[in-house]
């Protein structure tokens, strides 16, 4: 018993894998891309195809979606995908246009993945994982789990699927070296540990989606619907993911959207609607939008802190 707790700390400490007695240790395992990585993107004798040197705008960040953009080929999906191999595809995808092309990938800015960590663990929050996203690192980063935890009962909660409850034996990675267990977090995710009780999902964990899930980011389709058409007070918030003072306000949105239940957040990519984002003069970034029955009362350019976004919704 005191080996197996020894293990399940240096497991946590760490997020590492032991290996198995009588095995030999594996290979560090290459980092899979995620969104936000920015990217120092070069195709050698092409200029106009790689990151510029000089200038510090970088126009190779992958996007929320696992996406990035690049002339001549258009969106490559990252989702899952080591660097190497993205490396490899846009080279092949080129070879199309180009004669032999050289590319070479470095990650200059490592995205990072925000989860939420919730029950019976040492520290509750919303956690930024950066390099490696899976399941034993957010449990790191909330200090382990208590004694009351079952490891057999861990949930990883994913927004917008249809499966949205994945159940995890994490004992099974502890014990066996089970490393399918380990699985790979994504944007949102909410991880939570049952006790060793019965769990009833509406009393255990949908009160904590409530006041934790992060604010909708909404298509320009959906406009309409969800904002002009609605009743009550709607706040839009218009970003993008290259902009850093966007990814500030970002954080500030999604706390107030778990404090502020008379109020709706949602949040638009100017990148993917341009056209709407111009339809209300937006010409720099961020900008919040606020509505009061489907009709604008309030916009605002700049990063706002969360008293001056409460003082100007109250």
């Amino acid at each position: 018993r005191i080996m197996k707790r020894l293990l399940f700390s240096a497991l946590l400490a760490g997020s590492l894998m032991l290996p198995l007695a009588g095995t030999q240790a594996a290979e560090p395992a290459e980092y899979v891309m995620c969104g936000g990585d920015q990217l120092q993107l070069t195709v050698y004798n092409h200029p106009d195809l790689s990151s510029p040197i000089t200038s510090n705008a970088n126009p190779y960040i992958v996007r929320p979606d696992g996406r990035l953009s690049m002339p001549l080929i258009g969106d490559v999906d990252v989702t899952g995908k080591t660097v190497s191999q993205v490396q490899k595809e846009i080279t092949d995808r080129l070879s199309e246009y180009i004669v032999d092309p050289m590319v070479t990938i470095n990650i200059t800015k490592l995205g990072t993945t925000r989860v939420y960590v919730l029950g019976e663990v040492k520290r509750q929050g919303l956690y930024e994982l950066e390099k490696s996203h899976n399941l034993l690192d957010a449990l790191a980063k909330a200090e382990g789990f208590t004694e009351s935890s079952a490891k057999k009962k861990v949930f990883v909660i994913r927004r917008g699927e249809q499966n949205a409850f994945m159940k995890v034996n994490i004992n099974a990675l502890l014990t066996m070296g089970d490393t399918s267990k380990n699985i790979t977090l994504q944007e949102g995710d909410c991880v939570y540990l049952s006790t060793n009780g019965k769990i009833i999902f509406q009393k255990d964990i949908l009160p904590f989606l409530s006041a934790w899930y992060m604010a909708s980011e909404i298509k320009e389709a959906e406009f309409n619907e969800k904002v002009l058409n609605s009743k009550g007070t709607v706040v839009v918030d218009f970003f993008a993911t290259w902009c850093g003072p966007c990814r500030m306000l970002g954080k500030v949105i999604e706390e107030l959207s778990g404090e502020m239940d008379d109020v709706t957040f949602y949040k638009v990519n100017v990148d993917q609607a341009s056209s709407l984002a111009a339809s209300f003069g937006i010409e720099s970034i961020p900008v919040l939008v606020v509505f009061k029955d489907g009709v604008k009362v309030h916009q605002i350019v700049g990063f706002q802190d969360k008293e001056a976004i409460k003082n100007l919704l109250k």
